[in-house]
């Protein structure tokens, strides 16, 4: 649980009017008694008694904000906010009412907008910890780490034992790739509440990525244990270790599937989790069979259009042609620090990294939203990018780099290489060229059809709105695929090619070449890069910890005729 519930006022007494009026004392004992009803759970009879009192009064403010509250509650999101917005209009110095809307805002996803609220509650009431808290999410939500950790502190130093502070907190620091710190706020946080199941699965997450795989799963068991329902925790389990039976887990789950009371996306999760598990065990007819289903459930949960990531690949290749380089050669911070490996969702990517990660003088510093916050630095309501960087000079792609470097550097101030490993980064590859043109981009290259199965076969956290259909998927790689042509034509030799298939079948050839490329000497542990120890974030958290294997090769032909939609789309 990420949000507090609403807070609600215990009495309306002593509550000061701005109207020089004195109140109708009818009116205020309909309002009374409506808030009793309101306290009491009857809802209906509640919202009956505020609208009573709106058919008289409409501005009346207490009406106003408790409607909101009940429309909050039935989840009607849009309604509570416009309600609370009524009376903070009427009554703008009470700190509940801007709180209220923040947690509206909140579940509407308008982040700004809920922190600018919780930012009011708190310059009326500077120690209203639950408004420090939810600004610190809303801070987490637009990637102001720092600012979203010191709210987290400051709600904590007022009320220590805020489980949720703390479960929040941790979410934070393990998005700083603080991980210790992130571990001992969870822990912290099941020692005060030893129920609190997300805290136990949070904290799994992280042994997960820090590869002490037997505590992350006896942390995800403990969180099924205090919450049997909970398939957030289910679907990492599976995921996280190898199914060699149909075990008790699997049989949890499919329970689970067949229960009416659960929402659409926990059975896309229960989906995603049993079709790996099914594919361990070789079962791939029943396992594609739950990945399409998973999948169905994801992509209506959603509204998407290829057209739309169609335009954006045709701006930039519009807009970083070759006059917009040659315009611009030698600008941009000369620095040779970041080593960015760019490509597909699943092309290898991670397995790159991790190599590198390994040679003494790289430091794997994971998938970075940096690049993308840089590139957006000058966007505004009439004018994003990249046509935002058309007219800017010298000095500001300087700046630009300058930025990305500083952000670099926060995970080494010594290494003499740190990678970047954001696979979508190759959309960014004419602005990293401008703003860093002494940057290596390494891009690796899988097989089309094993590419795009790991995606439609696995889950993903972040925005990928196109993975989750065939067809779609199929049109997505195209896009891709004319894109990275784009780069070729226009930046000759700036772009480095790894294939995962020569990777994989001349493991020792290919990673000398993939160190030469990147100016690093030979090292013998970067054959051994799966016993190096270091975070990893992503799908393949487990599988970069084993030594080069072949089974996902050719994988696509395990499943060619439920591929059929896919492979015309590629054609």
């Amino acid at each position: 649980m990420n949000r507090k519930t609403l807070r609600r006022q215990k009495s309306l007494a002593g509550k000061k009017s701005r109207s020089k009026k004195q109140p109708d004392p009818i009116l205020q004992q309909v309002l009374q008694s409506a808030f009793n009803s309101h306290q009491a759970g009857r809802l209906e009879e509640a919202e009956a008694g505020y609208r009573k009192v709106l058919s008289v009064a409409p501005r009346h403010a207490d009406a106003n904000h408790f409607l909101g509250l009940i429309a909050h509650q039935f989840e009607h999101f849009s309604a509570a906010a416009e309600l609370i917005a009524i009376a903070i209009k009427e009554k703008p110095g009470v700190a509940a009412y801007h709180y209220n809307l923040g947690l509206a805002l909140q579940r509407l996803e308008l982040w700004e907008e809920a922190g600018a609220a919780f930012t009011q509650a708190l310059n009326i009431e500077p120690k209203h910890g639950e408004a420090l808290s939810n600004l610190g999410q809303a801070l987490h939500k637009l990637e102001k780490l720092d600012d979203a950790i010191s709210r987290f502190h400051q709600a904590l130093a007022i009320k220590p034992d805020d489980v949720i502070a703390l479960n929040n907190l941790g979410l934070c620091l393990q998005d700083k790739r603080k991980l210790d710190d992130a571990a001992a706020a969870f822990r912290k946080a099941i020692a005060i509440d030893p129920d609190f199941h997300e805290a136990h699965n949070n904290l799994g997450n992280v042994l997960e990525e820090q590869g002490d795989m037997e505590e992350a799963h006896a942390s995800f068991r403990r969180a099924i244990k205090v919450k049997p329902d909970f398939v957030e925790a289910y679907r990492h389990l599976v995921t996280s270790q190898k199914n060699t039976q149909h075990n008790q887990e699997m049989k949890e789950m499919e329970a689970l599937l067949e229960r009416s009371d659960l929402g659409d996306l926990e059975k896309m999760q229960l989906n995603f989790g049993l079709a790996k598990a099914y594919e361990d065990l070789k079962s791939y007819e029943k396992s594609f069979t739950y990945v399409l289903q998973g999948n169905r459930l994801k992509r209506q949960s959603f509204k998407y259009a290829t057209s739309q990531d169609a335009a954006i690949f045709n701006r930039l290749k519009s807009t970083f042609d070759r006059s917009f380089f040659e315009a611009r050669k030698g600008w941009g911070a000369q620095d040779e620090t970041p080593l960015f490996i760019i490509g597909m969702p699943r092309s290898g990517t991670s397995l790159v990294e991790q190599i590198l990660a390994s040679h003494p003088l790289v430091v794997g510093a994971g998938e970075l939203m940096d690049l993308s916050t840089v590139c957006h630095r000058y966007d505004d309501s009439k004018k994003v990018f990249p046509e935002t960087i058309v007219d800017l000079g010298a000095k500001d792609f300087s700046s630009m780099g300058d930025d990305y470097l500083q952000r670099l550097r926060a995970h080494s101030s010594s290494a003499r290489y740190i990678t970047d490993k954001l696979p979508g980064n190759f959309l960014l590859v004419g602005m990293i060229k401008t703003i860093l043109p002494n940057a290596r981009i390494i891009h690796c290259r899988r097989d089309p059809l094993d590419t795009c199965l790991s995606i439609f076969k696995n889950y993903f956290l972040g925005e990928h709105p196109y993975a989750y259909d065939m067809a779609e998927l199929g049109a997505y790689h195209k896009l891709y695929q004319d894109l990275m042509a784009h780069w070729h034509g226009v930046l000759p030799g700036a772009v480095v090619d790894i294939d995962y298939e020569k990777l994989v079948g001349e493991p020792e050839s290919q990673i000398r070449r993939l160190l030469d490329v990147c100016g690093l000497p030979f090292d013998d542990a970067c054959l051994s890069f799966y016993k190096t120890e270091r975070a990893v974030r992503t799908v393949s958290v487990v599988q970069v910890r084993q030594p080069m294997y072949k089974d996902s090769l050719q994988a696509w032909k395990r499943y060619e005729k439920q591929l059929q939609p896919l492979i015309t789309a590629m054609k």
